[in-house]
C-alpha cells in the first residue's frame, strides 16, 4: 500500500502556502494562512491511500452521504462563483442577440424563418424554453443557467468516478476545477458551447455506462447530433468515437464499419429531421447556408494564434494564481506521467477531445476566449491518466486553495447580487431604459436594434430587421450569402432606417474587423438619425450609459443613441 508520509504533506502545504503571498491584500493572506493551519493540524494524522483521503470522521460516513456533500458542494460554489458579476447586465452582447433570435419561437415561427443568427436551431428552441420558465425574467434566466454548468459539472463528477473506479475525492476536485476554470468573466454567460457540453457530456457518461455497443453508439451520436444543432462547430467531437471504434476494433474492419455507420446514422437522424423541416418550409438553402456556406467563411477569416493561447493562460495567472497552477501542474505532470505511452494517450478518447477542445478555438479564428469552453470541461479528466499520487496531492492543493481564494473574493458580490433579484433586475439601465421607450407607446410599435438587443429582449419585440446581432450586417461572409439566397438586400441598413421604423436604435462607434470605427455616411450608415430626419427625436440616455452597471467590459466609445418617431 503506497502512503504519503505525514511529513510530505507538511512539505507540500508548506510550499504551497508560500504562494498566498501573492496577494496584495493583507486580508487575503491572513485568511488563506489561517485555513492552511487548520489543515496542517486537520492533516496530522491521515493517510491517503488508493486515491483517497482517509480521515477518521470521513471514514464513518457513508459512500453515498459523502457523494451528497461534494454534489452539494459544488452546487454552492456554483453559485457563488458565477454570480459574481450578475450585477452587470451585459457581458457578452451574443447572449441578447440569441434572446431575440428565440423570439420568434415563441410566436410559432422556426429559427430562421424570421429572426437570423449564426447558431443551430435547437439553441433557440433552449432559449425560449429557459426563458418562459424563468418568466421573462433576465436575472432568473441567468440563474437557470447555474443550474445547466451545475448539471454539466455533476455529470463530470460521475465520469470521474467511473473512470477512477469510483474515487470520491478525484472526482470531486475535477469538478471543483471545472467549476473554478469557468468562474473566470469570459465564461460567466449563457455562451452556447454549455448547452453543447450539456449533450456531449452526456455522450461520454452513457459511452461509459451502456454495455450494448451498438446502443452505447446510437445514443452518442443522436447526442452529439442535438449538440451541433446547438453550436455547428460541436460536430468535431465525432472524431474522439471514431477513432476510439477504429482503435477498439483493431483489424476487424466489418465491425468497425457496423459501429461508425450505427454513430454516422444516429448523428444525421435529428439533421435529416430538421433539414425536412425546412426544406418543407422551402427554406433549405439556408439550412445549408447556416451549415455549411457560412461556417466556412467564419472560420476562414483566421484571426486565432497560439501567441492568444499564451495571453489566455496569462489572465488565468491575474485572475488567481493557484487556479493557473493548477491546471498548469495538471497538464505538465500529465505529460511527464505519459511521455513514455503517447501512443495509447493519443488514443484515448479524453486525450482526442482535449486536441479538439483547442483545434475549435483555432478552427473559430477569432480569439474569442469562449471557444475555448469544451477545453476546460475536458482537462480536468486528465486526473484520470496521473498516477503518481505525490504530484496529485500537490494540484489537489492548489485547487484547494484556488477554491479558498476565489470564494472568498466571491461570495460578498454574489451575496449583494442574489440577495435581491428584482432590484438586480431593476438597476439594470437597459432594462430602465427599455421601460422609457416603451412609455411613448400605447400599440404596437417596431424597434429597429444596431445595437443594444437587450432592450428588445425586454420589450418582447422582434427586431425589425432580419438579421439579429449588429455585427452580422458588416461581415460580407454572411451578407453575401444571406443576399444571394434572397434573405437580405445590399445596402440593407440604410433602406431599413429609410423605411422609418417607430424606433430606431444604433451607436455612433463600432468595432469592425478590431479596428474602432466612427460610423456615418462615408462607411455603412449614419447613426445620427436626427440630423437627416426630421420626424425624429432623441432621447437623453446619458444616464443609462454612465451607469456602472451597464457592462462589464468597459467601452469609452460606446454611445446609446435612442430615436422615437413623432406621433
Amino acid at each position: 500500500m503506497n502512503i504519503i508520509k505525514n511529513n510530505q504533506v507538511i512539505f507540500i502545504l508548506f510550499l504551497v502556502t508560500g504562494f498566498s503571498y501573492q496577494f496584495n491584500t493583507e486580508k487575503i493572506v491572513t485568511v488563506i494562512s489561517l485555513f492552511i493551519i487548520f489543515l496542517l493540524i486537520l492533516f496530522k494524522n491521515f493517510q491517503y491511500t488508493n486515491g483517497e483521503f482517509n480521515f477518521q470522521f470521513i471514514n464513518n460516513i457513508g459512500k453515498i452521504k459523502k457523494i451528497s456533500i461534494s454534489l452539494f458542494s459544488l452546487f454552492v460554489i456554483t453559485i457563488i462563483t458565477q454570480n459574481v458579476y450578475l450585477n452587470y447586465e451585459t457581458i457578452t452582447w451574443d447572449v441578447a442577440s440569441y434572446l431575440v433570435a428565440s423570439i420568434e419561437v415563441s410566436e410559432g415561427y422556426i429559427p430562421m424563418e424570421t429572426q437570423w443568427e449564426s447558431k443551430g436551431p435547437v439553441l433557440f428552441y433552449i432559449y425560449e424554453y429557459l426563458f418562459d420558465i424563468s418568466n421573462s425574467n433576465y436575472v432568473n434566466f441567468r440563474l437557470l443557467n447555474d443550474v445547466v454548468l451545475y448539471l454539466v459539472s455533476l455529470i463530470l463528477f460521475f465520469i470521474v468516478y467511473i473512470l477512477t473506479g469510483k474515487k470520491i475525492l478525484k472526482s470531486f476536485m475535477a469538478s471543483v476545477l471545472f467549476i473554478l476554470l469557468t468562474s473566470k468573466v469570459s465564461y460567466v454567460s449563457e455562451f452556447s458551447e454549455l448547452y453543447c457540453l450539456f449533450f456531449i457530456s452526456l455522450a461520454y457518461l452513457f459511452n461509459l455506462t451502456i454495455k450494448k455497443v451498438n446502443l452505447k453508439y446510437f445514443i452518442v451520436g443522436l447526442l452529439i447530433s442535438l449538440s451541433s444543432l446547438v453550436n455547428q462547430g460541436s460536430l468535431l467531437f465525432l472524431i474522439p468515437f471514431i477513432v476510439m471504434i477504429i482503435f477498439d476494433n483493431k483489424k476487424n474492419y466489418k465491425k468497425s464499419l457496423i459501429q461508425m455507420s450505427v454513430l454516422l446514422l444516429a448523428f444525421t437522424s435529428f439533421h435529416v429531421l430538421f433539414f425536412s423541416i425546412y426544406f418543407s418550409k422551402d427554406m433549405a438553402d439556408l439550412y445549408f447556408a447556416n451549415y455549411v456556406t457560412i461556417p466556412l467563411g467564419y472560420t476562414g477569416e483566421s484571426l486565432s494564434s497560439i501567441y492568444e493561447l499564451r495571453v489566455w493562460a496569462r489572465d488565468f495567472y491575474r485572475y488567481d494564481r493557484f487556479l493557473y497552477f493548477s491546471f498548469f501542474t495538471l497538464i505538465f505532470v500529465f505529460i511527464l506521467d505519459n511521455v513514455k505511452s503517447v501512443r495509447s494517450s493519443i488514443s484515448d478518447i479524453n486525450v482526442i477531445s482535449i486536441i479538439i477542445g483547442i483545434l475549435i478555438y483555432l478552427i473559430g479564428s477569432h480569439n474569442y476566449y469562449h471557444h475555448l469552453f469544451y477545453f476546460l470541461f475536458f482537462l480536468p479528466l486528465l486526473f484520470t491518466k496521473i498516477s503518481d499520487r505525490r504530484y496529485e496531492m500537490l494540484i489537489f492543493s492548489f485547487i484547494f486553495l484556488s477554491t479558498i481564494s476565489i470564494f472568498i473574493n466571491s461570495i460578498q458580490p454574489a451575496y449583494n447580487n442574489l440577495k435581491s433579484l428584482d432590484t438586480t433586475l431593476g438597476n439594470y439601465p437597459l432594462y430602465q431604459l427599455s421601460e422609457e421607450i416603451d412609455s411613448y407607446f400605447e400599440d404596437d410599435y417596431s424597434v429597429f436594434a444596431l445595437d443594444y438587443l437587450m432592450i428588445l429582449s425586454y420589450l418582447d419585440i422582434k427586431n425589425y430587421s432580419y438579421i439579429v446581432h449588429p455585427m452580422n450586417h458588416f461581415e460580407e461572409f454572411i451578407t453575401s450569402v444571406l443576399i444571394n439566397i434572397g434573405r437580405t438586400s445590399e445596402d440593407n441598413v440604410n433602406f431599413l432606417i429609410d423605411s422609418e421604423p417607430d424606433v430606431i436604435i444604433c451607436n455612433t462607434t463600432m468595432i469592425i474587423n478590431d479596428e474602432i470605427l466612427r460610423i456615418d455616411k462615408s462607411n455603412n450608415y449614419n447613426c445620427e438619425i436626427h440630423e437627416y430626419k426630421g420626424n425624429y427625436f432623441r432621447l437623453d440616455t446619458d444616464k443609462y450609459r454612465e451607469n456602472e452597471n451597464l457592462f462589464y467590459y468597459k467601452d469609452p466609445y460606446k454611445t446609446i443613441n435612442v430615436y422615437i418617431k413623432k406621433k
